[in-house]
């Protein structure tokens, strides 16, 4: 059927060959079926798209998605999502939500995507940094890095006499987030320099890159950097209030909502009717900090750093292993930290170098989280050392 073809260009990339490739040296030919989903680079599967949010209630995206195309979450009751799913380079990129009692920041994107020949994939966060350090951008706006390791390439015969006669084919991508459309047209530009290195932004990348890897070989951009306005930035679920546990003998309950949005606060209540020491907060979905009715009980008020840590790794710490760890690190007494808590998520898959030295391919995504005690202030300073954890 003409009218659901999807326009693709199929490229042999050849090293050390004498004379260029006839054309037509490699006939294609295509038939139609209805079994299995394509997934060249014009095509994405829509069913991988996962939906964000207690209000969410499936996708109305296709089962074969054509590149370009969106598609987002649906939600009870008639509410309209937060954000799209997009087929971009043969991968389902971007996120849709439908909050319900979670909290989202929108705002625009930049997507790019390169095609790069090198020994390896590095790994995510230390491209995550290479690609922040390139564009001269803050890390946190870059997200949704990946990088997918393809078939085997040969090498051409300089690389081979430098001890390297093949390589992989990688598919590099990720997304910055901006803080409006004229942020993002600032950015586009230097994006698209990413894979020339005769620009300075090409030049920090391709340098970066050829001192992480064995062998990096040529880089290119398999899309011109796209951007999307009206996106989801981040996106919190909501915390259960009803698991605030108040202090003090003077306590009757919470204040607490049962669905509280992220950064909310409530506090204990009182019988006596004085105010409450200290509040809850909900924060990246788990409810933090202490709140009390002292009554005849003597409470210590001091100022908190609050800080929580996204982690893969093979099984979670004990709390006092994370307490004395971090008291290291941030080099800060012990008794100084506080509050400290691992919670094991889904299954994560490794890279090809991380799992050989795992010795298998999985492992676990966690998330940690704790307080550091401190006063008004040595609270900037905390901040700045919290912040240069990860």
């Amino acid at each position: 059927d003409p009218s659901c073809a999807v326009q693709v260009t199929f490229r042999e990339a050849c090293w050390g060959a004498g004379d260029d490739l006839p054309r037509d040296a490699y006939p294609v030919s295509l038939r139609a079926t209805e079994d299995g989903v394509g997934t060249s680079l014009g095509m994405c599967r829509g069913d991988v798209a996962q939906p964000l949010g207690d209000g969410s209630n499936g996708t109305n995206c296709p089962s074969a998605m054509v590149e370009g195309t969106t598609c987002a979450a649906q939600c009870n009751y008639g509410a309209i999502p937060n954000g799209t799913f997009i087929c971009f380079a043969g991968k389902i990129r971007l996120e849709s939500v439908c909050p319900g009692h979670g909290s989202v920041m929108i705002g625009d994107k930049v997507l790019f995507t390169l095609a790069a020949v090198a020994s390896k994939c590095l790994k995510l966060e230390r491209l995550r940094t290479i690609l922040a350090n390139a564009l001269e951008v803050d890390r946190d706006i870059v997200k949704g890095v990946f990088c997918k390791a393809g078939k085997q390439v040969q090498l051409p015969e300089d690389a081979r006499l430098a001890g390297q006669s093949t390589a992989r084919g990688l598919t590099i991508g990720g997304e910055l987030n901006t803080g409006g459309a004229s942020e993002a047209l600032d950015l586009l530009p230097r994006v698209a320099q990413l894979p020339n290195k005769t620009t300075a932004v090409g030049n920090r990348f391709a340098t970066a890159l050829a001192g992480a890897a064995d062998y990096m070989g040529p880089i290119e951009q398999l899309h011109r950097p796209l951007h999307v306005p009206d996106q989801v930035l981040e996106f919190q679920e909501p915390c259960r209030g009803d698991l605030a546990r108040p202090l003090g003998e003077d306590s009757k309950g919470t204040d607490c909502s049962t669905a509280m949005a992220e950064r909310s606060t409530c506090a204990a209540k009182c019988d006596s009717g004085a105010a409450a020491k200290g509040a809850f907060m909900c924060l990246a979905g788990t409810i933090r900090l202490k709140s009390a009715c002292t009554g005849q009980g003597s409470v210590i008020m001091r100022d908190k750093v609050l800080f929580t840590l996204s982690v893969v790794a093979s099984d979670c710490p004990s709390p006092q292993q994370l307490r004395a760890m971090l008291a290291v690190a941030l080099e800060e007494d012990r008794d100084a930290i506080d509050g400290m808590f691992c919670e094991v998520g889904e299954d994560a898959l490794l890279s090809e170098e991380d799992a050989h030295l795992a010795g298998h391919p999985m492992a676990k995504a966690l998330t940690i989280g704790g307080e550091a005690n401190t006063d008004t202030a040595g609270a900037e300073s905390m901040l700045l050392r919290v912040a240069q954890l990860p």
